[in-house]
């Protein structure tokens, strides 16, 4: 993983924060459990067309290594000419970021309109929005055109009222392309001969806040042993620590003690620890191997 960096802020700095997402790089992957030879799980992100599934599917296209810095990205794209794959995360807030930071690439963005048989320009969608109490007060959103090579983007977030929210979605949809709820019928589809179109490549996701106090210094927090079997330890650090599995679902959460956490039930696989303080949030990937 990436090593985490202190960041001093001064007054009305504007300073990453993007470790409040999960995997928001997407360094991590994991393999299908009918098909480990594969890696089309992004931890934390979940696909979808955006209908209703039992089972989150896995991404249609491996993890590229084509990425904007790092070892990989995540690359959405319509399919099997009438489908799609949007990639989806969430996880807890306790800030107010003013924008949602990224780099993209955007090729063969030309869709079929069905209703009318016309060729049209297909555009990608970034989407934010943050919740208190389950009431929307904050989102954003960010309509991207087609590029050969790593764009930055922001998309810039507004608010509602002045309160602090809880949660926050991210959404990354390649295609104006919709599916019916009634039929299953998509508005627009592939033309091309292998059914593949709109390719939305995404890396290295940033939210931006502006803050006036210090971040903590992560600088030198580590988890050991890694890999470990049964207890994981974590230097340098004071404040709560959670578990999240590949999936992005809190298998374990704790104040952080000198005891340190007790994993021996967990299954064996990629975990992030998320690592949260009064001023600051961190995530360190750590393995548990029996």
């Amino acid at each position: 993983m990436k090593k985490l960096f202190l960041f001093m802020a001064t007054a009305f700095l504007s300073i990453p924060v993007s470790a409040q997402l999960l995997n928001p790089d997407f360094e991590y992957w994991a393999s299908s459990p009918e098909n480990p030879q594969t890696t089309n799980y992004a931890l934390g992100w979940t696909c979808t067309n955006g209908m209703p599934l039992w089972v989150a599917p896995p991404f249609y296209f491996p993890a590229p290594t084509d990425a904007q810095s790092g070892n990989f990205a995540i690359k959405l794209s319509v399919f099997h000419h009438n489908d799609k794959a949007m990639a989806i995360t969430g996880a807890p807030i306790n800030s107010r970021p003013q924008a949602l930071n990224g780099y993209y690439k955007y090729s063969l963005n030309q869709v079929m309109d069905v209703s009318n048989e016309t060729l049209v320009e297909d555009f990608a969608t970034v989407n934010v929005s943050l919740w208190k109490d389950n009431i929307t007060i904050g989102s954003g959103t960010l309509t991207l055109s087609g590029t050969d090579s790593y764009t930055l983007f922001t998309c810039p977030i507004t608010y509602s009222n002045n309160e602090i929210p809880d949660s926050i979605r991210v959404s990354l949809d390649c295609s104006i392309l919709t599916i019916s709820w009634e039929d299953w019928s998509a508005s627009h589809v592939s033309v091309n001969e292998d059914g593949i179109s709109s390719i939305f490549t995404v890396d290295n996701l940033q939210l931006m806040n502006t803050l006036s106090n210090k971040a903590f210094n992560a600088s030198n927090v580590t988890v050991y042993p890694n890999p470990a079997s049964e207890k994981i330890f974590i230097s340098n650090f004071e404040g709560s620590a959670a578990l999240y599995d590949t999936f992005g679902k809190l298998v374990l959460e704790q104040t952080y003690t000198p005891d340190g956490m007790d994993i021996a039930t967990l299954q064996n696989g990629i975990y992030i620890v998320r690592l949260t303080n009064e001023t600051d949030t961190s995530t360190i990937k750590f393995i548990k191997r029996n």
